[in-house]
């Protein structure tokens, strides 16, 4: 529309036919959703301006082709926020719809009620000749009907006044003007929100009212414009009615019309021409949608795989290897909403420190470029082309790099998915499923090792162990991972699944890059994911107690509480590296602080059995280290406990003193001869029915008295489960 007020300006001398057959673009392209596609189109707009399922995108966003439009529209657009039971753009756009919809019926009853009562002002008109009829109560001529278009004067016509004004609406109906004018209402009717269209609406009208006039003087071989003026001058009350009706238009802009019709010149060759050439170009440029010419990407048959590498401010952020087929899909699905600029690529990359690089490999490689400038977003391709692309395609590419690409964050996130996975099923096996995308890093050193087993008890006291898996490597992602059990060895009671990833430092050398674990212990519970939480301690304590709260991966609460000596204080490891947790730690330690330095820790290690039947058989009261319970972390060569002393106990646990010998090898390169032998004051304590862990507290010798560590031991309260 815009376009077509520019060219009506520029058009302004020239006969208004030409104005008029401009406005016939304009309701093709309100009333058709689709034309064709040419180099030659006058228009910006985007080959999809709206997606259609912009309510369903996280980032919701125009594409007019329009930049100043695009900018000022897209921020605005409200995205989707997780948890919502529905979509705020959802919301806007069926109130809009309802709102839209009101608008049309409105547009419809007004114009049907307006017929009405023009048709009812026609009672008793007569018939002139063929389709002309005369009415006494009419004030102007008008053209009425669809199929069979009918005349209608005003009775008080002057015989001359006839002739011209017949030949006026004839030519209406030679052009088709009837048919055109109801299809420029109906285009109204549908877009009656834009203040656009009303101003084409109302300015065709002009244009084909003139048009018209023009044919007439050009028709007559004598001068009328004085006597024409003057009937328009007659015809200049009553028509607003006549404006609402699309089945009848009568004439209008008496003031523009006798102006025009008073300047008329027969018009010379050359304006016509020129006009003619100007119509044809601008009809053509504004009836063709603009030809879409994206970058060319092979296909995915002739792909092997497709390389990301992010740059920031000009350093590499680290590159993904895309192989999956689905993800290769998504990227070229991706890649196709682009559209070639004017611009042209001269460098081998971009002149510009942040971008992705994108190397497509296989039978036609390709290296493409994309970044974004000024809230647009571009893909280059050197030496060949800019092309403009959307938000959507940087943020598909994005995502998946991101996906890929491993971190802490994603590298936890896959082992935390798969570990949540895992599951006991009734037909006796245990299965788990990997995340469809594995992240990996650019050198392929840091990998995925998962080992898995399950615990049997043949007979009480003993245990019998199925290695399921044991650092298993080589893994594509996706996989679904079954194995069937060893009944045989006896009755379960435990499975246990660790999934890790592990950086490469050397030969058989690795570092622990992000790893976690889950166990199933009784009472199982089939057909059920194991439920994984971090695992957490909570201190909470005041000058004179202190209570812990251990919450396991399951979701399982432990606590117990304890009072604290005058001047004890507990922290956590993180100021103490000396107390640090080690990958045989169920949980970090806990410092014991007196006058701000460390005297000692507190850990809590798992049972030597979980089995009911042989913990029962547990003396707690007995001054005897019972290895059902300790052996985890007394049967060694190197450490041990002895002066094992129970304070207070129950029917199942007991709280204790001991000493704890050890020897540090460190320094003695594993001669153990040659080591000595280390002493610790020890607190331990147990309850095999609340917690299935022993507390072990281990104190630098001589830190506290003997009264101060048995009531420190006495004190330790075990609290239910959840509790």
């Amino acid at each position: 529309i815009i376009f077509v007020l520019i060219a009506r300006l520029l058009l302004k001398k020239a006969p208004k036919i030409f104005s008029y057959a401009l406005w016939s673009i304009v309701v093709f392209r309100l009333l058709c959703p689709f034309s064709f596609e040419s180099v030659l189109s006058l228009l910006p707009m985007g080959k999809t301006p709206i997606p259609q399922d912009i309510i369903y995108s996280t980032l919701p966003q125009i594409n007019t082709g329009i930049n100043i439009v695009d900018n000022s529209i897209n921020p605005i657009l409200p995205a989707p926020n997780m948890g919502d039971s529905a979509n705020p753009l959802q919301i806007w756009i069926f109130i809009g719809t309802i709102i839209w919809v009101l608008g049309m019926l409105a547009m419809v009853i007004y114009s049907v009620i307006s017929f009405a009562k023009l048709k009812k002002s026609l009672v008793g008109s007569v018939q002139m000749k063929e389709n002309i009829y005369l009415a006494d109560h009419i004030s102007s001529p008008f053209v009425m009907g669809l199929i069979k278009p009918k005349i209608y004067l005003p009775s008080a016509l002057s015989g001359s006044e006839k002739d011209f004004i017949i030949t006026h609406e004839m030519c209406h109906i030679k052009r088709f003007d009837h048919i055109t004018r109801i299809l420029g209402f109906v285009a109204l009717a549908i877009h009656w929100f834009n203040p656009l269209v009303w101003i084409a609406f109302i300015l065709s009208g002009k244009d084909m009212e003139m048009s018209c006039d023009e044919a007439v003087m050009k028709k007559m071989n004598v001068d009328i414009r004085a006597e024409y003026s003057q009937s328009l001058l007659r015809f200049a009350t009553g028509k607003k009615m006549l404006h609402a009706t699309p089945l009848a238009f009568g004439e209008g802009d008496t003031k523009g019309r006798v102006k025009n019709v008073l300047n008329y010149k027969k018009p010379a060759f050359w304006v016509m021409a020129v006009s003619v050439i100007a119509i044809v170009a601008v009809g053509v440029g504004l009836a063709a949608n603009p030809k879409n010419n994206p970058i060319f990407i092979p296909k995915s048959d002739e792909i092997v795989s497709i390389r990301i590498e992010q740059i920031n401010e000009g350093a590499s952020l680290g590159a993904v290897e895309v192989v999956d087929k689905s993800e290769i899909e998504t990227i070229l699905k991706a890649l196709q909403n682009t559209n070639k600029t004017r611009k042209e690529s001269v460098n081998d990359s971009p002149n510009r420190s942040d971008y992705f690089q994108i190397n497509i490999n296989g039978s036609a490689s390709r290296k493409i470029y994309l970044y974004n400038d000024k809230e647009q977003y571009f893909i280059e391709e050197p030496y060949t082309g800019i092309y403009k692309t959307s938000r959507e395609t940087s943020l598909s590419i994005a995502t998946i790099y991101t996906q890929l690409l491993i971190t802490k964050e994603t590298a936890t996130q896959f082992v935390n998915q798969t570990l949540s996975t895992f599951k006991l099923n009734s037909d006796n096996t245990i299965s788990f499923n990997l995340p469809r995308v594995i992240p990996t890093d650019e050198g392929g050193k840091t990998k995925l090792y998962i080992s898995s087993s399950a615990t049997f008890s043949p007979e009480p006291g003993t245990s019998s162990v199925q290695e399921i898996l044991d650092m298993k490597e080589g893994w594509q992602g996706g996989e679904s991972y079954t194995e069937k059990l060893d009944a045989t060895r006896g009755k379960l009671t435990q499975l246990f699944l660790r999934v890790a990833f592990m950086t490469a430092e050397g030969e058989n050398s690795y570092r622990e890059y992000a790893a976690n674990y889950v166990e199933f212990t009784q009472p199982f519970k089939f057909d059920t994911p194991v439920t994984v939480t971090n695992k957490s301690i909570e201190i909470d304590q005041t000058e004179r107690y202190a209570v812990l709260k251990y919450t396991m991966q399951n979701g399982d609460i432990f606590s117990f509480k304890l009072e604290l000596p005058k001047g004890l204080a507990l922290a956590t490891s993180e100021n103490y590296p000396q107390y640090a947790q080690t990958s045989d730690m169920d949980f970090s330690a806990v410092v014991l602080v007196k006058d701000t330095k460390a005297i000692g820790s507190l850990t809590v290690e798992s049972f030597g059995t979980d089995d009911k039947d042989v913990l029962k058989q547990v003396d707690t009261s007995k001054n005897v280290l019972p290895m059902a319970i300790f052996s985890p972390i007394a049967m060694s060569n190197h450490a041990g406990f002895e002066n094992y002393k129970v304070i207070k106990s129950s029917a199942t646990g007991a709280n204790a003193t001991a000493k704890y010998l050890w020897q540090d090898l460190t320094d003695y390169g594993g001669r153990a001869s040659e080591a000595p032998w280390l002493k610790a004051d020890s607190i331990l304590a147990y309850d095999y029915e609340k917690m299935p862990f022993v507390i072990n507290v281990n104190l630098t010798d001589g830190s506290l008295s003997t009264g101060e560590i048995e009531d420190l031991a006495k004190s330790i309260v075990i609290m239910a489960a959840n509790g």
